[in-house]
C-alpha cells in the first residue's frame, strides 16, 4: 500500500521547516548580538597599583614629618635656663648671653637649636672654645632635661698684652695672645705694654711676645718689685727703649707717667743693682717724698749713670756718686 501525502500535508511540513530554520537563525543573531553589546571585563593595571603604593607612602612620611617636627618644637622640649660655673677672668653672663644665641639659631629651617632633643653636648662645647678662648675645657651637664650648666676652666695666663689703645689681652707661656682680658684695679698678672695701634682683637691667635723674651722680662719685673718700688706694667718702645711703669716708690703712690728707662740690650743684673743703688740716694728720696707726684721718670739706659727728672725741673739731675762699678 502505497502511502501518498496530500497537498494539506505537504503545505504544513514546509511551513513547519521554514519556521524552524528562521528561529534557528534568529536565535544565533540573538547569541551573536549578545556576545557584541556585552562589555569585556579589564584587566587590572600593575602601574595604577604601585602609584596608589607611592601616593600612601609619601602621605605617611608628610605626617610622620609633621608629627616628630610638632614634638621638637614642642615647649616641653626646649631648654629653659643655663647656669654657669667657673669662670674668674670675664662675667659668666658672657656665656649666658651666647648659649641664648646659640639656642635661637635653627637646626632646620623651623627647629631651633634649643632642642632638647636634638642637643648635641660635643658641637655646643666646641662652639663655646670658639667663641671664648680663654675657656680651656668646657663640661656641660642636664641637671633636669629642659635645664644646662655649664663647668668651665680657664686657661691660665701667663702675663697680659696691652696696645696703644688700651685693649689688652692673655698671653699663654708660647706667647700667643689668645683672649680678651679685663682691666684689672690691681696688679694680677705682669703687663706688657705696646706701643703699636693695632688693635687687639687683630692679633688674637698670633704670637706678640717672643717666650724667651717674655720670660725675660717678667723675671727682671718681679726682681725689680721690692719694698721701695711697685711697678704695674712694662713699655717697649720702637727705638729699643724699655720702659717699667712705677706706681709706687718708697710706700707712696706716684702719677701714671712716672717711668723706669731702661734698654732692650742691657746688662739686667747692672740694671737691677744700679736701681737699688739709685734709690738710696738722700737727695732723691727727700725730693720725692715732698712731692710724689712730681716725678717724671728714673732713666738708667747709660751703664754707670742714673738720670732722674722731676716735672718742676727743666732738666734731669745726674746722680752717680754712689754706683759701684
Amino acid at each position: 500500500m502505497k502511502f501518498r501525502m496530500t497537498t494539506n500535508r505537504k503545505n504544513h511540513a514546509l511551513r513547519g521547516f521554514f519556521c524552524y530554520t528562521i528561529f534557528i537563525m534568529e536565535a544565533e543573531q540573538t547569541l551573536s548580538l549578545g556576545k557584541i553589546g556585552q562589555s569585556k571585563p579589564k584587566k587590572k593595571s600593575a602601574g595604577g597599583l604601585i602609584i596608589k603604593i607611592l601616593f600612601l607612602l609619601i602621605l605617611f612620611a608628610v605626617l610622620v614629618t609633621v608629627a616628630v617636627i610638632a614634638v621638637l618644637c614642642s615647649e616641653k622640649y626646649q631648654f629653659k635656663s643655663v647656669t654657669v660655673f667657673g669662670t674668674t677672668t670675664f662675667s659668666a653672663d658672657d656665656i649666658v648671653a651666647f648659649t641664648h644665641e646659640y639656642w635661637d639659631k635653627n637646626h632646620f629651617k623651623s627647629i631651633k637649636q634649643s632642642s632638647t632633643i636634638l642637643f648635641s653636648k660635643d658641637d655646643f662645647e666646641s662652639e663655646l672654645k670658639k667663641q671664648f678662648p680663654v675657656i680651656s675645657v668646657a663640661y656641660v651637664t642636664l641637671p633636669e632635661p629642659d635645664k644646662l650648666e655649664i663647668h668651665i676652666q680657664e686657661r691660665k695666663p701667663n702675663v697680659t698684652w696691652c696696645f696703644a689703645d688700651d685693649t689688652c689681652g692673655f698671653v699663654n707661656e708660647q706667647g700667643i695672645l689668645y683672649a680678651k682680658a679685663p682691666k684689672f684695679s690691681e696688679g694680677v698678672y705682669v703687663t706688657f705694654q705696646s706701643q703699636l695701634n693695632d688693635p687687639s682683637y687683630k692679633k688674637f691667635g698670633t704670637v706678640v711676645l717672643e717666650p724667651a723674651i717674655m720670660n725675660r722680662f717678667t723675671e727682671l719685673f718681679l726682681r725689680l718689685e721690692t719694698n721701695e718700688i711697685g711697678l704695674s706694667k712694662i713699655m717697649f718702645y720702637e727705638d729699643g727703649d724699655v720702659g717699667f711703669s712705677i706706681d709706687k716708690l718708697f710706700g707712696v703712690y706716684t702719677n701714671n707717667s712716672s717711668r723706669l728707662l731702661g734698654t732692650f740690650g742691657q746688662d739686667d743684673e747692672v740694671f737691677v743693682r744700679d736701681m737699688i743703688t739709685g734709690l738710696s740716694n738722700d737727695a732723691f728720696k727727700r725730693q720725692f717724698i715732698a712731692n710724689p707726684k712730681d716725678l717724671d721718670y728714673i732713666d738708667m739706659r747709660f751703664p754707670g749713670k742714673i738720670f732722674y727728672k722731676f716735672i718742676s725741673n727743666q732738666k734731669p739731675v745726674e746722680n752717680t756718686a754712689e754706683i759701684i762699678e
